[in-house]
């Protein structure tokens, strides 16, 4: 069985859309205090349509599951479960779109 995580993964991110859109997306369930939103880059910087989203516990990350292909604006979005690892690979694979200073 997978690692107990609070981690979602999310795809198909529509253009431009960020962390403000995501947590609106996950609304109302709790996200992590700190840094809930990682965006994923491709090369150049281009943005992928992929994020990884932390929620509060591992509770919520089950309910966050529930929303796969649920719409943001004119996209579904799909979610799966993730671990710490598989943020740690893609981060080191593409780079990092940091909000935080």
């Amino acid at each position: 069985a997978p690692a107990v995580s609070e981690l979602v993964r999310i795809r198909g991110l529509p253009w431009g859309a960020g962390e403000e859109e995501i947590l609106a997306f996950f609304q109302p369930l709790e996200l992590h205090s700190e840094r809930p939103v990682t965006l994923v880059n491709g090369l150049g910087g281009k943005p992928t349509g992929e994020a990884f989203v932390r929620l509060a516990s591992a509770e919520v990350q089950a309910e966050a599951l529930k929303y796969n292909r649920q719409m943001l604006g004119k996209r579904y979005i799909e979610v799966f479960a993730a671990s710490d690892q598989d943020l740690e690979l893609s981060v080191q694979r593409q780079g990092v779109r940091d909000f935080s200073d």
